[in-house]
């Protein structure tokens, strides 16, 4: 083909050459292809470049074209020929992941693009062409697979991509996006473009002094100002648009343009483990935790009912602080108070700053050029509020902040360090209530409590300068708790990758970063000091660590506004997912109890059960090549083993052990929870066989829950791989599971998969179904 097809020849084409569309009706064929495009490709021109955001499924119309990737030579590795008819960039449209290979034409090429939109909606319901989706998955992983594992083109994606994680906010669709953060005496606000980042809008409405409001608007790199009377809250929009007439043309924009808007929420309590579309329920619910943050979750609600008036045909989603800590375990999130406290009155630690927290470690991993999915970061958010967050593979495992708002890390303008033990005494001694407790701790307190200057950094820091002995203890009081929770952080996750600061003071000062850093070089925390010196007071993300640090030090410019319009298009995708699956036929998901167990390296069985031993097969499992061995092991930790471990087969590249929450005192050890295969900074066991003992340094585990499926399960469940589900299973004891991983593989057979601990809970066993109940999130 030389020239472009008219639309009925190119219908035809795909009909009659394109196996993805066999048996399409014709009419559907030629919707697709109205709603598509048809583009040139020149010779060697790239078509999809590693690390692209999966937009499109492409059909190859004419001329011939190839899969392939650089190798660590500078060659390149051809992993697929295409010749016309060919369909390709389909597994990073249905995984979500970024394109792990280039796409190159080999001559002048006619490609048809096919939308990720018009896929879901017009090829994802024939379930042909599901099939046909799935088979081509599968072929193309397993060629993939021959040079070049998965995980390594999958962190070359992340390398080779500018916007790893969609931070930029494009999409598809035109318009713009509306992040609403209100609360006591400030409203900071953004308006991002949805196909122009140039035109993003920043703002901040403070009203501290309780006469003036001073607006400040940010817009194109240039500052606008402007002062007027304090106003209600219910005048907000009427203002913001008055002071957007002081910005040039292109940032000027109409109600009718906003097709979302982000509401910040501070308190979503055990209720919510993500962000969540606003309803009447979820408003209710917000209300409802309003004693937990007296001074934020009412201003937050004012916010969300102004917006519903003036944007009432768009959808409004609740990004909560706590949320991204949901995934805290028990012994991080409980005190040392009677466990009905947490049991009766909800008393545990929550933590907050989760929108700061979230957004860093996925800038960070930007930052870096490494996948999420295999950092271990610490986050030092440091500003009117402080806090440090443990950030373990992309989920938060502790935080210094806790049940309120009000405790937690010393905090310039706000108490620092209150153990729940003593707000609760406060509270029954002085007869106060949670919002009275609230306001006293958050008066003199803090920085400004101890030195009785300020709560501005840089004027304790002036202070000090001249000598000022409560200026300086202020001063050293809070660095000493930062690098006191840098410290406990590493030491809690085995290790750390990445020291990010964020927060006004930790973007402005080059002092308190270089105290929190001093004395942790044995940690493999080396400050570059000119670096950190030379960034001063300037915002911006930079790296201040020594060349030779084992571990990355970044500063993180803040961007609360930018992760709740992020978190806001996620949360709408997460919801049409939903409810699309909703409107389906449930479909059941098998479970499976899985008891502890073993995986071995070759070594490993060499060492347990003599030299060039081979496992043995006694039956198979659910898992394709996957099978139960005659051989078992006992497990020695420092306090006592378990007997008569089975091992599975076949033998992996590292030994792994899985066990039970339950059983980890028996044996006197903490592993995390991971994914299988996910052992960096895991503790080390004995294993003891029949012919000896081996000794691991790492790879014990509790595992995450997840989810088994074939790419073809995925396509007819609308899931990819990494959605976080929630499942429901039914049975004497109905239960809803969080915090399920969706693990999609060619190789995989559908089936849950959950340990004794999370069986016996609700008395599951295996056999027994689940189903898809929500979408929390994707990792």
């Amino acid at each position: 083909m030389t020239e472009a097809k008219t639309r009925d020849e190119l219908n035809q084409f795909l009909r009659e050459n394109v196996a993805l569309f066999d048996g399409f009706a014709p009419a559907v064929v030629a919707e697709i292809t109205a709603l598509s495009e048809l583009r040139t490709f020149e010779g060697n021109e790239a078509i999809i470049e590693c690390g692209d955001a999966g937009s499109f499924v492409g059909v190859l119309v004419s001329g011939h074209a190839e899969i392939s990737v650089a190798d660590n030579t500078g060659g390149r590795v051809v992993l697929n020929h295409l010749a016309a008819g060919e369909v390709f960039g389909e597994m990073s449209v249905l995984t979500g992941d970024r394109t792990v290979a280039d796409v190159i034409a080999g001559n002048r090429c006619f490609v048809l693009l096919i939308p990720q939109d018009v896929v879901s909606s017009r090829i994802l319901v024939n379930p042909k062409a599901i099939t046909y989706l799935a088979k081509l998955l599968a072929d193309r992983a397993r060629a993939q697979a021959v040079d070049i594992t998965s995980s390594q083109l999958h962190a070359r994606a992340v390398a080779r991509s500018d916007d790893p994680y969609a931070l930029s906010l494009k999409t598809s669709v035109p318009g713009k996006i509306v992040a609403l953060n209100v609360g006591l005496s400030q409203i900071h606000f953004g308006i991002y473009d949805t196909q122009d980042d140039s035109r993003d809008v920043h703002g901040i409405v403070d009203s501290a002094d309780g006469g003036e409001a001073q607006i400040t608007i940010e817009a194109g790199g240039k500052v606008t100002r402007r002062e007027r009377p304090v106003f209600p809250f219910t005048d907000f929009f009427q203002v913001l648009f008055e002071s957007m007439q002081l910005l040039d043309d292109k940032f000027l924009f109409t109600p009718f343009e906003v097709i979302a808007v982000g509401h910040r929420v501070v308190h979503g309590g055990a209720k919510f483990s993500s962000s969540a579309i606003i309803t009447p329920q979820v408003i209710a619910d917000i209300e409802a935790l309003a004693p937990f943050a007296p001074l934020h979750n009412p201003h937050n609600l004012e916010g969300i009912r102004e917006a519903l008036k003036f944007f009432p045909g768009v959808p409004h989603v609740a990004v909560f602080d706590t949320a991204f800590h949901h995934s805290l375990p028990p012994y991080a999130y409980l005190y040392g108070l009677p466990y009905d406290y947490y049991k009766k009155e909800g008393i545990r630690r929550y933590g907050f700053h989760g929108t700061s927290h979230r957004f860093v470690s996925l800038k960070a991993a930007e930052m870096v050029r490494r996948p999420l999915g295999e950092l271990e970061i610490i986050s030092c958010h440091l500003g009117v509020g402080a806090s440090v967050c443990a950030i373990d593979h992309g989920r938060s495992v502790d935080t210094t902040m806790g049940m309120t708002p009000s405790d937690g890390l010393i905090m310039p303008s706000r108490a620092g360090s209150l153990d729940p033990a003593v707000m609760i005494h406060l509270m029954e001694h002085f007869r106060m209530s949670p919002a009275a407790l609230g306001q006293l701790i958050n008066s003199e307190s803090g920085l400004k409590g101890i030195s009785g200057i300020s709560s501005d950094i840089h004027e304790i820091e002036a202070a000090a300068e001249e000598g000022h002995h409560r200026a300086l203890l202020a001063h050293k009081a809070f660095c000493y708790q930062v690098r006191k929770n840098i410290g406990a952080y590493v030491a809690a996750m085995g290790g750390v990758d990445v020291l990010a600061f964020t927060g006004d003071i930790g973007e402005t000062s080059p002092l308190v970063r270089s105290l929190a850093c001093q004395g942790l070089a044995y940690m493999g925390i080396k400050l570059d000091e000119e670096k950190n010196s030379q960034l001063g007071a300037g915002r911006g993300n930079a790296v201040i660590s020594a060349d030779d640090s084992p571990v990355q030090i970044l500063v993180v410019a803040n961007n609360d506004e930018r992760l709740l319009a992020w978190e806001a298009l996620r949360a709408i995708e997460r919801n049409q997912i939903t409810l699309a699956i909703k409107d389906q036929a449930e479909a059941p998901i098998p479970i499976e109890v899985s008891a502890h167990h073993v995986h071995l390296s070759q070594a490993d069985v060499d060492k347990l059960f003599g030299p060039g031993h081979q496992l043995t097969p006694e039956h198979e499992l659910s898992q394709p090549g996957q099978f139960a061995c005659a051989e078992k092991v006992d497990l020695i930790g420092p306090k006592g083993r378990i007997a008569h471990v089975r091992v599975l087969g076949p033998t992996r590249k590292e030994t792994q052990v899985e066990i039970a929450m339950t059983e980890q005192f028996k044996v006197g050890i903490q592993p995390p929870i991971r994914e299988s295969g996910d052992l960096a900074n895991t503790p080390g066991i004995v294993l003891e066989g029949p012919a000896g003992r081996a000794a691991i340094e790492r790879g014990v585990i509790c595992a995450q829950r997840h989810i088994h499926m074939s790419p073809e399960d995925a396509m007819r469940l609308r899931l990819r791989d990494k959605y976080v589900v929630r499942v429901r299973v039914e049975g004497d004891r109905e239960l809803i599971y969080g915090d399920v991983v969706v693990r999609v593989n060619p190789n995989y057979r559908l089936a849950m998969h959950i340990d004794t601990d999370e069986g016996n809970a609700a008395n599951i066993r295996t056999g027994m179904q689940g189903f898809i109940e929500e979408i929390q999130s994707r990792r």
